[in-house]
């Protein structure tokens, strides 16, 4: 079996550390889980030829972005207001 990088090795290795050290009810909102589960879909998808390969990374940064700034988002937003008397 052929290996395809050890980008993708250290990857795994620290996705499955994330997962072991938190609750299961918590990998949702694990940031670095997250970061790590992006970089493994680009690693995967860079190996592809085809363009449709390359969407596949496009999307996956797309929705990575959009989950971590609404994790940020939900906690953040109701501390700031309630810090500015607006809550």
């Amino acid at each position: 079996m052929k290996r395809l990088n050890w980008s993708l090795d250290i990857a795994l290795v620290l996705l499955v550390w994330r997962l072991a050290i938190n609750p299961v009810s918590s990998w949702w909102r694990d940031p670095p889980a997250i970061l790590i589960v992006c970089w493994i879909i680009l690693t995967l998808s860079a190996k592809g030829d085809k363009t449709q390969f390359r969407r596949v990374g496009d999307i996956a940064l797309l929705v990575t972005m959009g989950a971590l700034l609404g994790l940020f988002a939900w906690r953040q937003v109701p501390l700031t207001l309630q810090v500015l008397g607006l809550q």
